[in-house]
């Protein structure tokens, strides 16, 4: 408990010491959020302003994505301050493989909840089911790692699906721990997106804050913390 209590502390210190960077994530994450909402409750998807607007949102979301890495990457690498945005290009690249990673496990994952819940087994259903539901939390934790070797290995795509290292680093780090953080990561983004950035629509100020401070901040505290518990 002390030691998750100090990578909370470290992690806590890490987000606030740029403020910059919180407010520049919180525009990009406001724009794709924006878009989102535009793109795909428009009838007009499929008109050239339509297609535009899922390249810009496909182009800001790997932007994102890419940022995180770097955060997750620059840890491991020792940095104390969250990295700067720049080189647009490099960040695309990163969150462009981190994205196919994610993708990748997800596919598995899908194909594993399609067979054990659209399938019938009969009797034996509530074993086919907890077994898929095992293999399922095993292949998450899996994805976890994949991510977290990404990054030790400075965005090299294969480490991505290095099995054999992706299991040592998962030991190294222990499965309670990486629960545990992942757990509170979870939580947190979960408590901020539902009962905070919902019910502050009306107010513009309080959407100020959150949409671009307390939701970047959480982004980055996040990642750090989940970087951190592989070290």
């Amino acid at each position: 408990m002390d030691r998750f209590i100090d990578l909370f502390k470290n992690s806590l210190r890490y987000a606030v010491s740029d403020w910059k960077a919180i407010f520049i994530l919180g525009v990009f994450l406001y724009i794709i959020s924006y878009l989102e909402g535009t793109v795909f409750k428009s009838s007009d998807i499929q008109n050239l302003s339509g297609l535009i607007f899922i390249v810009i949102l496909f182009a800001f979301s790997l932007i994102e994505s890419g940022y995180s890495c770097k955060i997750l990457e620059e840890t491991v690498d020792g940095s104390e301050r969250p990295p700067i945005f720049a080189n647009y290009l490099d960040l695309i690249r990163h969150g462009l493989k981190d994205e196919l990673v994610v993708l990748f496990y997800m596919i598995i994952i899908g194909v594993i909840l399609f067979f054990c819940f659209e399938l019938e087994f009969y009797k034996y259903d509530f074993f086919v089911r907890a077994m898929g539901l095992f293999f399922v939390g095993l292949i998450y934790l899996t994805m976890l790692g994949g991510l977290l070797n990404l990054a030790h290995h400075h965005g090299n795509f294969k480490s991505g699906f290095a099995f054999r290292e992706i299991l040592d680093l998962l030991d190294k780090i222990g499965i309670c721990k990486l629960v545990m953080v992942y757990s509170f990561i979870v939580l947190s983004e979960f408590l901020i997106y539902r009962f905070i950035f919902v019910d502050i629509s009306s107010n513009g100020i309080v959407s100020f804050i959150v949409n671009f401070l307390i939701i970047p901040f959480f982004v980055i505290f996040s990642k750090r913390l989940f970087a951190l518990s592989s070290l």
